[in-house]
């Protein structure tokens, strides 16, 4: 007889959520090349899809990844909603799987956590790489399906 222990999984968003503003809005207010807010404003109107934006507006940006990280992490820009390591620790204690689903880049999720000291957390976000011609963001790994 198979036996499953249903494990509770707690999903959590990560700009605006998590940290306090949208750390992608930051880096395309310091980083883009172009009009980006022009094509926020084609998503806000159910004109394309959240994948289409991220693909385009990242696409403005040339900086390397030491670059960006060093402007969130320089002046303290980046802000972590008051009761977030509470909260892994409940979750820990309960014996829930915490996990980041994020529009965001995977990348600065990954550095802002491990700059605050949390390990261990899967992240499903867009995966970035960086070209000298603008970053190419991928938001499905290589060989997954339309969802």
């Amino acid at each position: 007889m198979n036996s499953t222990v249903k494990k509770t999984l707690v999903q959590c968003d990560f700009d605006n959520t998590i940290a306090e503003f949208d750390v992608s809005f930051m880096l395309l207010d310091a980083f883009a090349d172009g009009d980006w807010r022009q094509i926020l404003q084609e998503y806000r109107e159910h004109k394309i899809p959240v994948s289409v934006f991220s693909q385009r507006t990242f696409a403005m940006i040339k900086a390397d990844e030491k670059t960006m990280l060093d402007y969130l992490f320089t002046g303290n820009r980046v802000k972590i909603r008051p009761g977030f390591k509470e909260l892994l620790d409940y979750c820990s204690r309960r014996g829930f799987e915490f996990v980041i689903t994020s529009n965001g880049l995977k990348f600065y999720i990954d550095a802002i956590l491990k700059h605050i000291g949390v390990t261990g957390i899967k992240v499903f976000a867009a995966h970035t790489e960086f070209n000298p011609d603008g970053l190419r963001i991928t938001t499905r790994p290589a060989g997954a399906g339309q969802f």
